[in-house]
């Protein structure tokens, strides 16, 4: 069997979500090839896969050893450097990115991921800004623009946002969740409570939800109804407690913001 049908096999076990039996596999690639960059990029989207970011690095950085010009590889190597706290190097590994494919929209989409992650608003609504230039129907780059915006305290601009978004994926009950927000910061809060039921309706399980419509019930004057949401979003968190503390809307806005590298066969 060739190195390349060898690879496509260890992809084919990656999207069943077998990462760790794709890993093996990529391994014997390498064993017999060791100047083959996709088996690296492919072993490094597995351990990524698994959440062993230092071995992904290793991995994407052999790739970029060997391909100097693999896109791919920069963007998922700046993403690994993002879960690792490693801000200036996923910084560079993005920009570099966009220098080798300047249409390319996930070098401005994660680069706007990672200036949100550092309060850098402007600079991420910009990078938002160009991907959605290159592909307006976007919605998550909708999504966080409208984070963006609300962030700075531009609650119309980010209802807009959000409004195009829900055009594409309506089914989104984030998108719901953070209309309500920006509804909530106008005072219109009939508006709001509305955009906070649907996210609730689309995702029982939404803490933040609860949490937020909470709030709008306090502010409503409705307490029997807030404190029957904070109860849920109580309840809801205590069973994930084993699983993380972090802050409930730093939790949720960490997974939205993860861009899972994309195993490549051979043919593509």
């Amino acid at each position: 069997m060739t190195a390349k049908k060898f690879l496509n096999q260890g992809v084919a076990l990656a999207r069943q979500g077998n990462c760790v039996g794709a890993i093996a596999i990529f391994a014997q690639v390498i064993e017999h090839q060791p100047d083959y960059a996709k088996a690296y990029y492919n072993r490094g989207c597995a351990h990524f896969g698994i959440s062993s970011y230092e071995n992904a690095l290793k991995d994407f950085s052999w790739a970029i050893k060997i391909n100097a010009d693999y896109g791919d590889a920069y963007i998922n190597r700046g993403n690994t450097h993002r879960k690792l706290g490693h801000g200036e190097e996923a910084l560079e590994d993005f920009e570099y990115s966009i220098r080798l494919a300047p249409l390319s929209i996930p070098g401005y989409y994660n680069r706007g991921l990672l200036r949100f992650e550092h309060q850098d608003y402007s600079g991420a609504i910009r990078d938002f800004d160009y991907a959605l230039q290159l592909q307006p129907s976007f919605p998550q780059g909708r999504l966080w623009r409208g984070l963006s915006w609300l962030e700075c305290g531009q609650y119309q601009a980010a209802i807009r946002d959000f409004n195009r978004a829900l055009d594409v994926a309506p089914e989104c009950a984030e998108l719901y969740n953070n209309r309500g927000l920006a509804y909530g910061y106008l005072n219109q809060y009939e508006r709001a409570l509305e955009n906070f039921n649907q996210a609730i309706k689309l995702n029982p399980n939404f803490i933040e939800a609860y949490n937020n419509r909470a709030d709008l019930r306090t502010k409503m004057q409705d307490h029997a109804g807030a404190m029957a949401d904070y109860d849920r979003a109580l309840q809801l968190n205590q069973e994930v407690s084993d699983v993380s503390t972090a802050p409930l809307r730093q939790k949720q806005r960490q997974q939205q913001a993860l861009s899972i590298p994309v195993i490549v066969s051979t043919s593509s």
